[in-house]
């Protein structure tokens, strides 16, 4: 059962919800970070990579981020986030202990990662609205269109 305090455990993109088989899903989303360093899903971690013949060195290096150190949002308050669209420094962003930037593609970096090192892409490459220069650095919603307009209201898939 899920406690108030850890609803859903998503600090590394991809893990919960494509690499934790979804019998476990629950228990790792009440699981914590101690749990994750004594290897509590490393055996599922490690089969769900090998399916996607992820070779020894990169399924260490996805054990590394993911699962010794704790499936969490790393964040070093210390780094400055600046620039355009919500911040793109050098020094932040994700693997530079400076969170998750806007900006930052962690879908493709954790594909990548899963690929040997080799590029792989959901081509999802940018927003229909930038990202804004000062906060609120994420545009509106979408909201439908009055009933009688344009049938296409960029809300249904």
């Amino acid at each position: 059962m899920l406690s108030a305090s850890n609803p859903i455990r998503q600090g590394n993109p991809l893990v919960n919800n494509g690499l934790i088989p979804a019998p476990r899903k629950n228990e790792y989303n009440g699981a914590t970070t101690e749990d994750d360093a004594r290897g509590r899903f490393a055996a599922d971690l490690v089969k769900s990579l090998r399916n996607f013949a992820t070779d020894d060195a990169h399924i260490n290096t996805i054990l590394d981020i993911y699962q010794r150190k704790g499936d969490i949002l790393r964040l070093d308050l210390t780094v400055p986030n600046f620039g355009p669209q919500g911040g793109n420094n050098p020094g932040g962003g994700f693997g530079n202990m400076g969170g998750r930037r806007l900006v930052d593609d962690v879908v493709d970096t954790t594909f990548t990662l899963i690929n040997n090192g080799v590029l792989l892409t959901d081509f999802v490459n940018g927003n229909e609205v930038p990202f804004r220069n000062v906060f609120p650095f994420v545009a509106d919603p979408t909201q439908p269109f009055p009933p009688g307009q344009d049938p296409d209201d960029h809300t249904r898939q």
